[in-house]
């Protein structure tokens, strides 16, 4: 039923969105609406980062308000809102690319300036709930902006009608892989002005290009700084049996696929019912990584380089 109501709801953008407005502002006065898990013990620092690592220092901007997400644009997949750039057309660095073309929207700033934010913000992205465009186009300016500013707090907007309290477990866990802890996140669901704002390059996005040298030079030092444990295994397939109670795609005869490669002694992973740290051990130890095409496929772009051969 669930999963029905999710295919409905999804052919009716317009309704969908005016619910979305409707839920966020009831839910921007409900007391839980800002709750966020509790920062781990030893959380992850750039502090320890190896120095030398040719990453570009962020640029950085004055006084730059950033507005909450009121809609969706560009398909669904990115929403309005965030940093109000000046001189926004001719900006290069700061916009949003997907196939190497702009599809961002101008932000205007609000005449009521929002609560003033005095310490050192990074603007980390638009979140949008969806696994596969955070790890492959979203998320990843923090890591080079992190390097630079490791005391930042990082900036982002939510989806339309959302609040920090919908922020899923496994995009907490994400976050926390790069180094922001639950603290220092800036959710921005009210507009707020930064008195000093960074913002890195978008080092990957939706297109043919290699990531920079620079960019998998960071990567690298994540699995360290998160005291990952890779589990050795000649080979791993990562299924999407589990997608389909979600309300999501799958795989006619993937069932076969999978009993075959188990009596075959493959490592079998459903990413939709394991926490990322164990995908990401499960990935680094393979041998050879097999993935049934989507999202989860961009977990692997979380690590860096690896000796290893992966098929789709």
């Amino acid at each position: 039923m669930r999963a029905k109501m999710i295919r409905w709801l999804r052919r009716h953008p317009a309704l969908l969105a005016k619910l979305r407005r409707l839920r966020g502002r009831a839910m921007h006065w409900h007391p839980h609406a800002g709750r966020r898990p509790r920062d781990p013990a030893a959380p992850v620092t750039w502090h320890t980062t190896r120095p030398g690592i040719a990453a570009p220092r962020p640029l950085e901007y004055a006084e730059i308000a950033i507005l909450p997400a009121q809609r969706m644009v560009y398909r669904n997949q990115i929403s309005d809102g965030g940093p109000a750039w000046p001189d926004f057309n001719c900006q290069p660095l700061v916009r949003h690319l997907v196939h190497d073309q702009p599809v961002d929207w101008a932000t205007c700033p609000t005449r009521r300036p929002g609560r003033r934010v005095s310490a050192p913000v990074i603007w980390g992205g638009r979140l949008i709930f969806h696994f596969g465009h955070l790890a492959a186009e979203h998320l990843n300016r923090i890591p080079a902006a992190l390097y630079h500013r490791p005391d930042a707090h990082v900036a982002v907007t939510l989806p339309p009608g959302r609040v920090v309290a919908d922020i899923p477990p496994w995009l907490w866990d994400m976050l926390a892989w790069y180094g922001v802890a639950p603290s220092r996140l800036l959710a921005v669901t009210n507009p707020i002005e930064a008195e000093q704002l960074f913002v890195g390059p978008q080092p990957e996005h939706l297109g043919a290009h290699p990531p920079p040298a620079w960019f998998l030079d960071l990567l690298d030092e994540l699995p360290r700084l998160n005291d990952l444990r890779p589990t050795p295994t000649p080979v791993v397939y990562v299924t999407r049996q589990g997608q389909p109670a979600l309300g999501n795609g799958g795989h006619a005869g993937e069932g076969a696929l999978v009993r075959a490669l188990g009596r075959a002694g493959a490592m079998v992973i459903d990413p939709a019912r394991l926490p990322l740290r164990a995908q990401l051990e499960a990935y680094a130890g393979a041998r050879h990584l097999v993935f049934a095409e989507g999202s989860a496929v961009h977990g692997r772009q979380l690590l860096g380089r690896l000796d290893q051969e992966i098929l789709i």
